[in-house]
C-alpha cells in the first residue's frame, strides 16, 4: 500500500469534527426538537461553542441531578456553554410538577426565571412531596424572596395562558415520542449522557478543533535513517526505538507531530497498572488527537509480549 498520497503528503484520511454538518436525513429526524427562538429562556453567550437544550421535570430527581451538573458546567465554561430551558413536566410520575413549571414562567414574566428555577431546583426534595396548596405557598415565598410582585406572580401562575403554554409544549413532545426527562440536546443532537465530565469533554475536544491539522502531514522521515525518540516525563526519561522500516506511517506521524511540539505538556490521560499507559491526546480526555489517522501497520514479528514495548 502506499505511503503517500497524490499530493505527496502522508497517506492519511482527516478526522471529520465532533460536530459535523447535519444531513439532510439528520435534520429531518430532528425537526421534532424547535430551534431556539426567543419563546425560550436561554442563560449563555449567544456564540456559545456549545447549546444545551433540558426538556426538564423540576420534580424528577435525575432533572435536580442534571440541574446541579449543568450549573458547575456553566460556572467551569461561562463563554462556552448556552443554556436552554424547555418544561416537560410527567405529572403522571409528579403531579404537582407541571405547577412548579408554571411558577418559573410566571416569575419569568417578571424578570426572573433562573432565579426562580435555581430556587425550585435547589428545594426539589423539600417540595416535591407537598400537594398543590402547599406548594403554591411555598412558590408565593420564593417570590417573595426574589421580590417579585406577588400579587402577579400568583395571578400569572395560575392563568389559564400559562396552563396551557406549558401543556401543550408537553403534549408537542410527547406526540413525538418524547417521555423522559432530563432529555438534553447538544447543539441540535440527543445527548445519551448529561453528566459534567461527559459534557466537558464534548468542550475540551471542541476546543482542540480549532488547532488540529487539516490536511495529511507531509513525509518527513527518510527510512534509511535510524529514529529514536525522548520522553520527558516528571518520573525521568524513557528514550524509544522506532520501527521506521516496519511502520512508517506511524514513525512518520510521531516525528512529524513531535517536531511541532505536538506532545508538549500532554499528560498520560489513561494508565493501567500492568498493562499500558496512554498519551498524545491535548485534551487529556482520550477522546481527540491530531485531527487524522493512518491505516495500522500490523506485523507478525512485532508483538506485545514484552515489558517496553509501546
Amino acid at each position: 500500500l502506499p505511503l503517500v498520497g497524490e499530493d505527496g503528503r502522508m497517506a492519511c484520511t482527516i478526522v471529520p469534527p465532533l460536530f459535523p454538518e447535519l444531513t439532510d436525513e439528520q435534520k429531518e429526524q430532528l425537526a421534532i426538537f424547535p430551534e431556539v427562538s426567543d419563546e425560550d429562556h436561554v442563560k449563555g453567550p449567544e456564540d456559545a461553542m456549545i447549546t444545551l437544550i433540558e426538556y426538564t421535570d423540576f420534580f424528577c430527581p435525575y432533572c435536580g441531578m442534571a440541574f446541579q451538573e449543568f450549573e458547575k458546567l456553566m460556572e467551569k465554561y461561562p463563554d462556552e456553554i448556552r443554556l436552554v430551558y424547555r418544561p416537560l413536566p410527567l405529572d403522571s410520575l409528579h403531579p404537582t410538577a407541571p405547577i412548579a413549571a408554571q411558577a418559573a414562567e410566571a416569575a419569568g414574566l417578571q424578570g426572573k426565571f433562573w432565579e426562580m428555577y435555581s430556587a425550585i431546583f435547589s428545594n426539589q426534595e423539600t417540595l416535591a412531596p407537598m400537594t398543590a396548596e402547599e406548594l403554591k405557598e411555598d412558590l408565593k415565598t420564593k417570590a417573595e424572596e426574589l421580590e417579585l410582585d406577588v400579587d402577579q406572580f400568583v395571578k400569572d401562575m395560575e392563568s389559564q395562558e400559562l396552563i396551557d403554554k406549558i401543556a401543550n409544549a408537553a403534549k408537542a413532545m410527547f406526540d413525538s415520542g418524547i417521555n423522559s426527562t432530563p432529555t438534553v440536546l447538544a447543539n441540535g443532537r440527543p445527548l445519551g449522557d448529561w453528566r459534567g465530565n461527559y459534557i466537558s469533554n464534548i468542550i475540551e475536544v471542541m476546543k482542540a478543533e480549532k488547532d488540529m491539522i487539516t490536511e495529511c502531514p507531509e513525509f518527513v522521515i527518510d527510512q534509511s535513517k535510524t529514529y529514536t525518540a525522548t520522553i520527558t516525563t516528571k518520573d525521568g526519561e524513557m528514550v524509544l526505538e522506532l520501527y521506521d522500516d516496519i511502520a512508517p506511517l506511524a514513525v512518520n506521524s510521531f516525528v512529524f507531530l513531535a517536531r511541532r511540539g505536538f506532545y508538549d505538556g500532554i499528560s498520560f490521560h489513561r494508565v493501567y497498572h500492568t498493562f499500558m499507559a496512554q498519551t498524545g491526546d491535548p485534551t487529556g480526555t482520550g477522546w481527540s488527537g491530531a485531527g487524522y489517522q493512518y491505516r495500522e501497520e500490523i506485523s507478525p514479528d512485532l508483538t506485545f509480549d514484552e515489558p517496553y514495548m509501546v
